[in-house]
């Protein structure tokens, strides 16, 4: 007889979740005998309320204490309060579906398919068949929980019998498992789409968190690592760059790249290019049998052992480059250079650099600040000689950059180079644009 290859903590994995199957009847045999059986009626339940607290009460605590350093002290307060709310409703739908629970648990490790009706052995509904059959009314949550009803209209007849002292709790614990059916077929009901409205404080703080992925992208893609993206970058204890990447990462790199477009930070020129390396290193990528496979070195374009092919990575990838196919077709139709994107991507930069650099903020950065907001207004034209202007006072910001202040340096110099970029594509592109072509659209690529 071969010897069983399960590991022993492969059997302790196996014998916890049977374990697990039992957590539901047991605590509704305990709470049952609590109100009914035990003398002691107070003590076992506060000890039965406890144990559903603690997890609760662990959770938030750690919560408090575990706040970052970036985020303010008021958004962490709601954080927690937030997600204490949410284990307490959670704890309250435990608690009103227990009936329910405990015997679905009972009946699944009965073993009675398995041992004695041999049917249905392999049963499950497939997806697009449950949402097609999907019914939320009441009738149907009654005769599916039918155990809830039952043990909701037992608990108080009992409860008068053998222990009337014990009503005062059995008898709407009873009646809400009674209305839990009703509860659910509520919470199941198609949920009403709902347009969130964002205020123009938070569109801003959303573009700057843009701005800031966009300046991993813009960091670590590069023709070191063959225009693939890192799998990660460590900061602390000390920085390290993970020279690895995978389908996933290169198609939201490519998608990266595409938003950056779109929200001004990166010139089409530039898009273009970047997007166009990264294809030609995927055409120098090992394949197997079309697929790329799921690791590779950024460095050396080899595959690291063992190596497989990732099915969910495979999935990812085609969907970004389905993206990328259809965004690349209305880019031909588009304007070859946007300029309300453009300023407002450069305003996304510079509210970045005011918000590092605090009250010290130099008065050429503010002087920078009214440049972009006057060039939101001017032709295409005037223009161009705006962004060289904004371009010459990035240069004077690098110099007023003190050594200590590395992060201000950074934004500073990525500043200069979003500036610089725009103003190479602009000559590139447009630089034929006569001086009178006034607010007439500009050209697009096809």
């Amino acid at each position: 007889m071969p010897k069983n290859p399960l590991s022993l903590l492969s059997r302790w994995k196996l014998f916890d979740n049977l374990r697990r199957s039992l957590v539901q009847p047991a605590f509704l045999t305990v709470l049952l005998c609590a109100l009914l059986v035990v003398p002691n009626k107070a003590y076992w339940l506060s000890a039965l309320t406890l144990t559903m607290l603690l997890p609760t009460l662990l959770s938030t605590f750690q919560g408090i204490i575990s706040k970052p350093r970036r985020r303010p002290f008021e958004q962490h307060v709601r954080l927690v309060i937030r997600g204490a709310r949410q284990r307490l409703l959670r704890m309250g739908i435990e608690i009103l579906t227990l009936p329910h629970r405990a015997g679905y648990s009972l009946h699944a490790i009965t073993l009675w398919r398995l041992g004695f009706s041999r049917r249905n052995l392999n049963q499950w509904t497939p997806f697009a068949q449950c949402n097609a059959q999907r019914d939320t009314t009441p009738r149907r949550f009654y005769r599916a929980m039918w155990l809830n009803v039952a043990t909701g209209l037992a608990l108080p007849l009992l409860s008068a019998q053998f222990a009337p002292m014990s009503l005062t709790v059995a008898l709407p614990l009873g009646a809400l498992w009674c209305l839990t059916p009703l509860l659910m077929g509520w919470m199941s009901r198609e949920p009403q789409p709902q347009r969130t409205v964002l205020t123009s404080k938070q569109q801003r703080r959303l573009r700057q968190n843009s701005r800031e992925i966009w300046a991993f992208f813009d960091t670590f893609v590069t023709a070191g690592d063959n225009w693939l993206p890192p799998d990660n970058y460590q900061e602390t204890p000390h920085a390290v760059i993970a020279h690895r990447t995978s389908p996933t990462n290169i198609g939201l790199s490519l998608m990266a790249t595409l938003t950056a477009r779109d929200f001004g930070y990166l010139p089409l020129e530039g898009a273009l290019t970047r997007i166009a390396s990264t294809l030609d290193t995927l055409d120098k990528l090992e394949h197997y049998r079309g697929h790329l496979y799921n690791w590779y070195d950024t460095r050396t374009l080899t595959p690291p052992s063992p190596r497989y092919i990732s099915s969910v990575d495979s999935g990812n990838m085609t969907g970004h480059l389905l993206t990328l196919h259809a965004a690349m077709r209305l880019l031909r139709h588009q304007p070859v250079f946007d300029a309300a994107q453009v300023v407002a991507g450069l305003d996304d930069t510079l509210r970045i650099l005011v918000r590092l650099w605090g009250r010290n903020a130099p008065t050429t950065l503010r002087q920078m600040q009214r440049h972009c907001t006057r060039a939101a207004s001017l032709s295409p034209t005037a223009l161009f000689g705006e962004l060289v202007h904004m371009c010459d006072l990035a240069s004077r910001l690098l110099n007023l950059c003190h050594t200590n202040e590395q992060q201000v340096q950074r934004w500073v110099e990525r500043l200069h180079q979003q500036l610089s970029a725009l103003c190479d594509a602009w000559s590139t592109l447009l630089g034929w644009l006569p001086e009178d072509w006034g607010d007439a659209p500009l050209p697009s690529l096809s």
